[in-house]
């Protein structure tokens, strides 16, 4: 490792924009030359752009969290709150044990399904460019950066579903799994990816906590080639 002390840096900073300077700037008593009028140091700067086919990545947060208790969970949560209040007016300890027993069921599994999807990592690599009525893959991979494993993950692509797909996928700690998703293809031209949608009941199946991602990414669809013979 090479380390570089801050006069080393103001230095090449100023070195560097004198020569930008210079390239811009018209000679003496003379025009200023042909390869020097169109060089700019901000618009070449701006005009650099990432490499086509490269891949779209985010990590879910809060924010991308959505929660909803099943009926199952809802049902606790009643038995759950009169029990508590009749422990708590007549000393009824096995009441109340029963009572905090179903709220901590309740609390525990969605504390575990929030975490198994907030911090995941997904990077979405576009497809390749197709024909119209083909069913184009979409690989999206899923990144566990955490120590703990991330289970009965379903993952799918908008509304279509399909058959083939495994109902859910386990990513270990500090490992990454790979998902191909189908996209039926219609029409003709740049076509948008519909969203990326992760849900997942782990553990005990009472809430249910899913997320939508929209990749930047876009499929390229050309017009079918007509059969000649």
């Amino acid at each position: 490792m090479t380390e570089v002390n801050s006069g080393q840096v103001h230095q090449f900073s100023g070195n560097a924009r004198r020569a930008a300077n210079d390239a811009v700037r018209p000679p003496r008593g003379g025009r200023r030359p042909e390869a020097a009028r169109h060089f700019h140091p901000t618009t070449a700067a701006n005009d650099a752009c990432l490499p086509p086919g490269d891949p779209d990545q985010t990590v879910l947060r809060w924010c991308d969290l959505r929660v909803a208790p099943s009926p199952v969970a809802v049902a606790m949560l009643l038995c759950a709150m009169p029990l508590l209040v009749l422990a708590a007016t007549t000393q009824a300890v096995a009441a109340g044990l029963v009572g905090f027993g179903l709220f901590a069921m309740v609390l525990a599994g969605t504390v575990m399904a929030v975490r198994t999807l907030r911090g995941l990592s997904l990077i979405c690599r576009p497809p390749r460019p197709c024909f119209s009525g083909d069913m184009a893959m979409v690989e999206v991979r899923l990144i566990n950066t955490a120590r703990r494993s991330r289970r009965a993950i379903a993952i799918s692509l908008g509304d279509y579903r399909w058959d083939g797909l495994p109902d859910c996928l386990d990513v270990p700690a500090g490992a990454a799994r790979v998902a191909l998703l189908p996209l039926p293809v219609t029409g003709r031209g740049l076509q948008a990816l519909p969203d990326v949608r992760l849900r997942t009941q782990h553990a005990f199946g009472l809430v249910r906590v899913s997320a939508a991602w929209r990749p930047a990414s876009s499929l390229r669809v050309r017009r079918r080639p007509a059969l000649v013979g």
